[in-house]
């Protein structure tokens, strides 16, 4: 893989050697903005944020949307799935405990039905220095909450291991259904005091691997492409449709 950030027209890109750490909100989020990064980086860890496990029994409206029946263990069966997904990307899988937004809405606040961005960047801290990555990678936070809230929680992480190199990934399918959303997040990071540099990634386009690769979270495939387009959805595997940029000091 080639890489070149914030290159000029005509400019040569630099060879780098990097260990990455990829934050997705949910069992999907990594493999789904950054499955063709991930092919040219194997070994590579996928942090799942959202992945924790409700109260027994309990079903959201999004589990019974994706044919999940009482009896059924949703979050089993989509850890299995994101394991399945990140073999055929060469990466691992490392699951947070933090729940879905619809199992955070059955709870009182006080019994994990809040949490803050303070909390994951935490958690994601003691990742960061467990794992000892050279670069992270967090959504930019499109649309989705539990999108907004993982971007936030890799704001804090920024601030807190400032030696690790930091990417924000377009959010697929969401940004490529709402392009609208995309300059506004990173306008208002670079209000925050972070430069925002576009990062030119040069590897193979591998769309069957990457299709191959999302086609295995079954249990959500129908209902995220009928929710934001079937356009959306096949674009995403596409060259050109993973976005990335580099985070740093203003």
């Amino acid at each position: 893989m080639r890489v070149a950030v914030g290159r000029r027209p005509g400019g040569c890109a630099t060879t780098v050697t990097v260990t990455t750490l990829v934050v997705s909100p949910h069992l999907d989020d990594g493999v789904l903005s950054c499955g063709h990064l991930l092919l040219t980086q194997p070994g590579s860890v996928v942090a799942t944020v959202m992945a924790g496990h409700p109260a027994r029994g309990t079903l959201s409206d999004w589990d019974r949307a994706c044919g999940f029946v009482a009896g059924d263990d949703p979050v089993a069966r989509r850890r299995e799935e994101d394991r399945e997904s990140l073999e055929l990307v060469g990466a691992r899988p490392w699951h947070l405990d933090f729940l879905d937004l619809p199992y955070r809405e059955t709870r009182a606040p006080d019994a994990g039905g809040t949490i803050s961005a303070t909390d994951i960047a935490r958690r994601l801290v003691e990742l960061v220095h467990e794992l000892t990555p050279t670069r992270v990678l967090i959504p930019l936070g499109l649309l989705h909450p539990d999108h907004v809230l993982t971007h936030e929680a890799g704001v804090l992480l920024r601030q807190s291991a400032p030696a690790v190199a930091m990417w924000a990934y377009k959010d697929l399918p969401y940004g490529l259904a709402h392009p609208q959303l995309v300059t506004p997040q990173l306008d208002g990071l670079q209000r925050r005091g972070v430069r925002v540099r576009p990062v030119t990634v040069e590897c193979p386009t591998h769309a069957e691997v990457k299709r191959d690769a999302a086609a295995r979270y079954a249990s959500q495939v129908d209902p995220v492409m009928n929710d934001l387009g079937r356009k959306a959805w096949e674009h995403t595997f596409l060259e050109g449709s993973e976005e990335f940029w580099q985070l740093t000091e203003a």
